[in-house]
């Protein structure tokens, strides 16, 4: 008779213990080590870079030279802290912070109140509009020593009033955005279909898209009339939506025609592309050939509401004669 096998028996699997990562340590060169004062703005966070030696005399700033990348609310408190590229600590603490904001067109700055808590601070601008460079230096303290610097940044200003009511949650913001569904534009003596191809929030962090086919909404049986080099000017009158800049694309309407065609393999080129930002009626006027015929204008523009940031597109035929 056979004898019996031994009971296997089970060998439990060693548990490996990962080995963390060595702690930071300061940098051979502390002095390599980069900030920058980190802005918390409505929809976001933008980094000032932050250099060594003390901010240059203000001197009266074009607005072309400044690039507006953010737009912060005024009258209330605006967070910022000193980020680290390097070293031990990722956030410094806060000795000192002064800033001012210059609006472009003047060499005098507007004072901006700075409120130090550690490692934050807060940034208090005035509450009414504004649009230039805030200016900023700091002083800050971390494991690898202490430091100081300056950096500037465009923006642009608003009374936090404005955002008042609007709302926090994406769901809110796409009601804001439905209620304009359906709204129509004039350009010339034209109404056109106002279609929205994205949103965002301006007070609140929220985005939205939509995927439309070129040319959509153009009603081929209406249009604008114009003379030679004349302008046709699109405007509005929808409450609380303000212009800020147009994109017009002008092609030939036969070659558009011919485009859409289902079985077209055509190339669309374009007669003209021009840009204008809307004047102070928040209007555009956008420029037809000097040759007389029959055109198709499309217009992508950008546009601003109290809550919503939009990006739209339109569509009008134009005959020139």
């Amino acid at each position: 008779m056979p004898s019996p096998s031994p009971a296997a028996t089970l060998v439990p699997t060693p548990t490996l213990t990962p080995t963390p990562p060595p702690p930071a340590t300061c940098p051979p060169d502390p002095s390599s080590i980069q900030a920058s004062l980190e802005i918390r703005t409505p929809t976001g966070v933008e980094a000032v870079d932050l250099a060594a030696g003390p901010l240059e005399s203000p001197v009266a700033i074009d607005p072309s030279e400044v690039t507006i990348v953010a737009t912060l609310l005024g009258g209330v408190d605006v967070s910022a802290v000193v980020r680290l590229s390097e070293g031990p600590d990722d956030v410094a603490v806060i000795t000192e912070l002064a800033a001012d904001f210059l609006p472009f067109g003047t060499g005098t700055t507007v004072p901006v109140a700075a409120t130090l808590n550690g490692s934050a601070a807060s940034l208090r601008l005035p509450a009414r509009d504004l649009a230039g460079q805030l200016r900023l230096s700091a002083s800050w303290a971390s494991s690898c020593g202490s430091w100081d610097g300056a950096g500037t940044i465009g923006t642009s200003v608003v009374p936090s009033s404005v955002a008042a009511g609007c709302p926090t949650t994406v769901a809110g913001l796409e009601a804001d955005f439905t209620s304009l569904v359906g709204k129509h534009v004039t350009v010339g003596t034209t109404s056109v279909p106002l279609i929205v191809t994205a949103w965002s929030g301006r007070w609140t962090l929220a985005t939205g898209a939509a995927d439309i086919a070129e040319f959509a909404g153009w009603d081929r049986t209406t249009g604008a009339i114009a003379a030679p080099g004349a302008s046709i000017v699109l405007s509005e009158a929808i409450t609380d939506l303000h212009l800020v800049s147009i994109r017009a694309s002008t092609f030939l309407r036969a070659d558009v025609v011919a485009y859409l065609e289902p079985d077209s393999t055509d190339e669309l080129g374009t007669v003209a592309v021009v840009r204008r930002s809307a004047n102070a009626k928040g209007r555009a006027g956008i420029p037809v050939p000097l040759e007389p015929g029959s055109y198709v204008v499309e217009i992508e523009g950008v546009w601003l509401t109290s809550c919503l940031s939009l990006e739209t597109y339109a569509a009008v035929s134009v005959d020139v004669k």
